[in-house]
């Protein structure tokens, strides 16, 4: 039996970052999420447009929440970009709010220690009860020299 450990994990969300960058007419950052329970990985997702006009977006970690059905109490998230705090267009609820709301209880985020961190999404999750942990474990180059990653939230206009 394979036992899942950070590294692997965030590996596949660098996966599925992947896949977001072969979105005709995305923008950077390409992010990618996967939610972990039981050793098993229960969901994954990638940025992308939610319709066809190209107007709204779908964010990673809330297209793993959702194909991780009803498995996600308890669970472990991992994502190659800070969860967002701001709700989208007025119509979703952060990211942030949704890991809350879906019962998640560990977020790891692979992100570049270097750059500047915007603790707002941090410090809500972790009033939640969330442990969020910054990944930094050998994957750094691959995720910076992608550029999957930004010091700041992503929220299109």
């Amino acid at each position: 039996m394979l036992i899942l450990d950070d590294s692997y994990v965030m590996m596949r969300a660098i996966e599925q970052a992947r896949r977001s960058s072969r979105v005709k007419k995305l923008l950077p950052p390409y992010v990618g999420a996967v939610v972990a329970k039981d050793n098993e990985i229960v969901g994954e997702g990638y940025k992308r447009f939610l319709s066809s006009y190209n107007i709204l977006l779908l964010h990673a970690e809330r297209d793993a929440i959702t194909n991780a059905r009803n498995r996600t109490q308890g669970s472990a998230l991992y994502t190659t970009l800070q969860p967002c705090i701001r709700k989208y267009k007025r119509v979703f609820q952060s990211c942030s709010e949704l890991i809350a709301e879906a019962g998640i209880k560990r977020v790891v985020i692979g992100l570049n220690p270097s750059r500047r961190l915007n603790t707002e999404s941090i410090r809500f999750m972790q009033e939640n009860g969330i442990e969020v942990v910054l990944f930094d474990d050998g994957l750094q180059d691959e995720l910076n020299r992608l550029r999957w990653i930004s010091s700041t939230i992503y929220i299109p206009t």
